[in-house]
This record gives structure tokens, sequence and C-alpha cells, in this order.
């Protein structure tokens, strides 16, 4: 067997296991915001106890709901295109116009990783008010979203170059 075929194998597994991480995370962070916001709701409401950590640990949730969301959305290649220029030229040049651009948001991506551990290392012991954790858990969602995001980008370069130069 091809050594290269070994290694798609390997990297497809790494990705279907990546993805299914990223998708239970998405489902549980959304499920728990459900929960704490209903739980919030009724003890403001019903019972006229308010919860302070309620809206900060759903908001924090949603924070990485939201960054995980776009790397799913990476994963799937879901994230809209405009293509109303490339559509006129032809399917050689779109190829390699596409593969430019994957490469420039992976180069995108890359610096935005560097530029969130930059911002996790800065924020130091910082504490939110009602919670009392460490900042450093929310501003950790950037990092960890654009990393997965990176992994997920070099797939998509990897076989938009396939096309490349095998011509279709």
């Amino acid at each position: 067997m091809k050594k290269d075929s070994l290694d798609n194998r390997l990297w497809f597994r790494i990705g279907r296991n990546l993805g299914y991480l990223e998708d239970t995370a998405v489902a549980a962070l959304l499920g728990l915001i459900c929960v704490v916001m209903a739980l919030g709701v009724f003890n403001r409401f019903v019972l006229k106890i308010p919860l302070a950590w309620a809206d900060e640990l759903a908001t924090f949730s949603f924070v990485w709901l939201a960054l995980l969301g776009a790397t799913i959305g990476v994963r799937d290649k879901a994230h809209i295109g405009v293509d109303a220029v490339t559509r006129l030229y032809s399917p050689s040049y779109r190829r390699r116009v596409a593969l430019v651009v994957l490469v420039m948001i992976e180069i995108f991506l890359i610096v935005l990783t560097k530029l969130g551990i930059d911002l996790c290392i800065q924020i130091g012991d910082q504490r939110s008010p009602a919670l009392q954790i460490q900042m450093f858990w929310v501003y950790l969602s950037l990092p960890v979203s654009a990393s997965l995001m990176v992994l997920h980008m070099a797939t998509a370069v990897y076989e938009e170059a396939k096309g490349v130069v095998s011509g279709t």
C-alpha cells in the first residue's frame, strides 16, 4: 500500500475524531446554555431570587459555542463565498484562485491562533465578576478554535492543491 494512502487514512481518522469532539462540545454547550438560561429566568421571575452567575455562564458558554460553531463551518465548508467574478473564468483558473484564497485564509488563521495565545498569556489572573473563574478559560476559546480551523483548512488546501496539480 502506498504511503500517501496510509497518511490520508490517518488524517481522515484524526479529522473524523476531531469532528466528533467538536459536534459533541457544541451540542453540550447549547444544552448548557438552555438549561442555565431557563434556570436563571425561573429563579428571577418565579422565585424572585436572581442568579448572579447565570448570565455570565451563559455568555461564556456562548463565546465557546460561536467559535466552535465557526470551526464546524470551516470543516463542513458551510461558510458563504461570493463567486460572481470567478464564475466568468475557466474551471482551472477558478481552482487556482480558490487555492490562493484558501492559503490566505490559512495564514490568517495561523496569525489568529498566535494572537489568541498571546491574549491568553496577557490576560493573566483576571477573574470574572460572578463566577470568579480565570478569564483565561474564556479567552482560550480563540486559540483553540483557530487552531482547529487551521487543521480543517489544511485539509481543504491539500484537496484543492491536488485538484490544481491534477487539472481536475
